[in-house]
């Protein structure tokens, strides 16, 4: 129909991979997506079976949620998959049971979306922040970053300085350790900087874990976002 021809150019217009899959775990529709994927007509992929087109490590991977799906669960997930074809990718990957009349399960809808960029960007974070962290940790005075709800790392030598666990100086915890005559000016200066200042300076005396007041130096500098806020 008119209507189903427009359903099948919509799904070969999309860049990932849309198929329909019997109880034998065959494929019996795949778009477009699954030429550019796996290097072969579609024509070659109808019919075969998940094993056969993905290959073996990517069907095992596979199986129990196709099996889900089979017995009438709806299943999500975000794999690493070694396709035999198509190599490693990070895929998400959506079955629909399709269940008919009386409520047997004939197959289900597939929907596989690489997000390997995704992923690959995330770990590239994963590994920036321990970086930071390590490079932070072994620095031996007191480093911290902060956000707009207040401190959200500190290094180990802020720590040890304090005698707290880094968790109590997070978010405002930290102004628990800073003089009280010095509390409110180093608080200005912060909401200055917040405005607007490119460095944010001042001296203040830290309260350590012996309880004596030391002065310390602090000079800050801004993180921006992708906006330049």
């Amino acid at each position: 129909s008119v209507l189903n021809e427009q359903i099948r150019l919509v799904a070969d217009s999309l860049p990932v991979l849309i198929s329909y899959v019997d109880a034998d775990l065959r494929y019996r529709y795949n778009n477009k997506a699954y030429e550019h994927w796996f290097g072969r007509k579609r024509s070659l992929v109808y019919g075969k079976p998940m094993r056969e087109v993905l290959g073996d490590a990517a069907f095992e991977e596979l199986r129990p949620l196709a099996e889900a799906a089979l017995d009438g669960e709806r299943v999500s997930r975000d794999l690493r998959l070694a396709y035999s074809e198509a190599g490693e990718r990070f895929v998400h990957v959506e079955y629909v049971p399709d269940r008919r009349a009386g409520g047997a399960v004939a197959g289900f809808f597939a929907l596989v979306q690489d997000i390997s960029d995704s992923r690959r960007a995330e770990q590239a974070l994963r590994e920036s922040e321990a970086r930071f962290r390590g490079t932070a940790d072994s620095a031996p005075s007191p480093v911290w970053v902060t956000g707009e709800s207040g401190v959200e790392f500190v290094n180990q030598a802020f720590a040890d300085f304090t005698g707290r666990r880094a968790e109590g100086l997070l978010g405002q915890g930290w102004t628990e350790i800073i003089h009280p005559e010095d509390l409110p000016d180093m608080l200005a200066r912060r909401e200055a900087a917040w405005a607007g200042e490119d460095v944010l300076t001042f001296d203040a005396r830290f309260r350590r874990h012996d309880g004596e007041w030391r002065w310390f130096h602090a000079s800050l500098k801004p993180r921006l976002d992708e906006t330049g806020k």
